[in-house]
């Protein structure tokens, strides 16, 4: 998300970065999202905003 701002607030060459770096965490995600719990529930990521002086 991070790379997205940037890409948009003044710095379009990280555009490309950012969806490579996207297509990499895909994998990750996808298997984040087919685990269930005892329920037969599964869960996915959130996507929360970070003020830039916040973010470590």
């Amino acid at each position: 998300m991070q790379q997205l701002e940037q890409a948009f607030n003044g710095n379009p060459a990280m555009l490309g970065l950012s969806v490579g770096t996207m297509y990499a965490l895909k994998g990750q995600a996808q298997g984040l999202m087919a685990m269930q719990d005892d329920d037969g529930l599964a869960a996915g990521p959130t996507f929360e905003y970070v003020a830039v002086e916040d973010r470590a």
